[in-house]
């Protein structure tokens, strides 16, 4: 009976422990699939966000990729059409304004071929104008595709459209979603596309004895008058001004020139205000679609310095001069680089002491030499340290030993996040 009795027992407990765990697989699915459908709901949310977001930003304009294009030889300086090009794969990325990498995959080639030079996104620059068209060329010798036949911009409007790191079109999939062939180009925003706001400690005043501006602060803004290179080269004529505003505090044992030893480099070194006005010469990319770059302006500039006559008695003085700066831009990496610049100054100053002497003696005052190295901690390129160096150096011989050096660190402001957060 007893044994009985504990049969029964525990055929009823693992009759039961079978129903408990049942209950608790069936309990796990269930949970598996609200897991599963939070996500899919979450993603949806995440899409119309982006959707709503997408609509609240400007559009620029379109590119749209076509699936085929035509093959082309060159006979007379004339492109003739020799046949037909299927595309499998288009990638593309624009920097400031410009198709800086355009690599193209064609069926039965081998490998991708790519564009050698930028091209400005306008729409002057994308017509089908067969007198003026950008190339990438194919394996066979002399022969090519017309970039303008494979991209056509829809809609466009003079802004500068936002950076895009990488695009990718594949006409097979464009079959199932038209828009597949389409790259929406949104308006680049914010008040760091037009000032940089840069505060600036000088370390020689700050850890040494050399008197120089504790601290400085540079505005500059800079305009972009076109964004057409010389075709089929990465040169540009005129293509922006740019203005530059500055102030620096001295401390106050240095914030004075003294009359009784007046000097023309002191003039130069102790403007507390300082304005520039500078047009672009010319300027290009070093190499073919590199991010590094070169340039030449012309320039004015005009300050104000604290002149102490007397022990009680100060003036402020104006100064002005003009100047030539060529100067080079490399980007060691995706968040860093330098930028190194030498500019000759004609200076014009009131006549003070010393000041014909050292003016008629030559047509160029002073050189001054920078180098500028910069970092961007998060990789957005108006959240900004920098490191910047720079000499001055009288040309006339009788005064080179006035000659000034600083060493300055520096932070960009970024305005565009602050408004953003409010």
């Amino acid at each position: 009976m007893k044994r009985l009795i504990l049969m029964v027992f525990f055929i009823s407990f693992a009759c039961n422990d079978c129903w408990s765990q049942s209950q608790i697989d069936s309990t796990l699915n269930d949970l598996d699939k609200i897991r599963s459908q939070s996500k899919e709901n979450l993603e949806k949310i995440r899409k119309k966000l982006q959707e709503v977001e997408d609509d609240e930003r400007e559009s620029v304009g379109k590119l749209v990729f076509g699936s085929s294009v035509p093959i082309y030889e060159e006979r007379n300086g004339k492109p003739e059409p020799v046949g037909m090009a299927t595309i499998e794969k288009v990638e593309v990325s624009i920097y400031e304004g410009f198709i800086r990498h355009l690599n193209v995959k064609i069926a039965g080639k081998n490998g991708s071929f790519s564009n050698t030079l930028i091209m400005g996104i306008t729409e002057k620059r994308l017509k089908r104008n067969r007198a003026k068209y950008d190339v990438i060329y194919l394996e066979e010798p002399n022969t090519f595709i017309i970039i303008q036949d494979l991209i056509v911009l829809e809609h466009p409007k003079s802004y500068l459209p936002e950076d895009v790191d990488l695009f990718t079109y594949i006409p097979a999939s464009s079959d199932e979603n038209l828009k597949k062939n389409e790259l929406v180009l949104y308006k680049k925003n914010g008040i760091n596309t037009l000032f940089d706001v840069r505060l600036y400690s000088d370390l020689l005043s700050l850890l040494g004895d050399e008197k120089n501006a504790l601290a400085q602060t540079d505005i500059r803004f800079r305009q972009t008058i076109h964004r057409t290179n010389i075709r089929n080269l990465p040169l540009f004529f005129i293509q922006y001004f740019k203005v530059n505003f500055n102030y620096s505090k001295f401390d106050s044992k240095d914030e004075y020139v003294m009359l009784s030893s007046f000097s023309n480099t002191d003039v130069l070194r102790k403007r507390f205000i300082n304005a520039e006005l500078a047009l672009n010469a010319f300027n290009g990319y070093i190499g073919p679609k590199a991010t590094d770059k070169y340039y030449f302006d012309i320039g004015v500039s005009a300050g104000k310095t604290r002149l102490k006559r007397s022990e009680t008695d100060s003036v402020n003085i104006d100064n002005t001069d003009i100047f030539f700066e060529g100067g080079v831009s490399f980007k060691f990496s995706s968040n860093s680089g330098v930028n190194a610049n030498i500019r000759a100054i004609r200076l014009f100053s009131p006549s003070t002491i010393g000041y014909n002497d050292q003016i008629n003696k030559s047509f160029i005052n002073f050189m001054r030499y920078s180098v500028d190295l910069f970092w961007n901690p998060a990789k957005e390129k108006a959240n900004r340290l920098f490191l910047r160096m720079n000499y001055v150096d009288p040309t006339n011989g009788s005064y080179k030993k006035e000659g000034f050096l600083q060493a300055q660190f520096g932070y960009s402001l970024l305005f565009s996040e602050l408004i953003n957060k409010n």
